[in-house]
């Protein structure tokens, strides 16, 4: 539960600062690094809190299913590593994203459409081939489900 509302805390802090650009200074305008992390934190955030659902919905169903075996089956030391094996998973389906913009070519940093950047959002932006790209989304959408 608390790596539950520390992926929540992590996602509105990695927003934050970019609402403040926008709304309080009227800058609409965002470098592409700085727009590269935002993307891989709230993917990556993202991608922990469906792992945390994930892993409560698992602890249910053992707690249901067996539940004389409970403290047997889910011990502290399993539950430290799905929490790592889910953040594990978050970094390096997310890794690969901002590396890949990286090769693309944008004609200027455009002018953001919402307060935050995302993956999708950047390959349309691009004025270069974007095939890469696009099938790294897919893949990524599909190992995450």
């Amino acid at each position: 539960l608390s790596m539950l509302a520390a992926s929540d805390l992590g996602l509105c802090a990695c927003t934050f600062p970019t609402m403040v650009r926008l709304f309080w200074l009227g800058a609409r305008e965002l470098p592409f690094d700085f727009c590269a992390a935002q993307m891989f934190f709230i993917h990556a955030f993202t991608y922990v809190e469906s792992g945390v659902l994930l892993a409560m919905a698992f602890d249910r169903i053992v707690a249901i299913r067996d539940p004389l075996h409970y403290g047997t089956i889910l011990t502290h030391s399993a539950m430290a590593k799905v929490g790592a094996a889910i953040l594990v998973r978050a970094v390096l389906l997310n890794l690969p994203g901002p590396i890949l913009l990286r090769r693309l070519f944008f004609p200027q940093i455009s002018v953001l459409s919402h307060c935050y950047c995302l993956h999708c959002d950047l390959v349309g932006l691009a004025c270069s081939d974007t095939q890469v790209n696009s099938l790294f989304g897919l893949v990524s959408i599909l190992l995450s489900l």
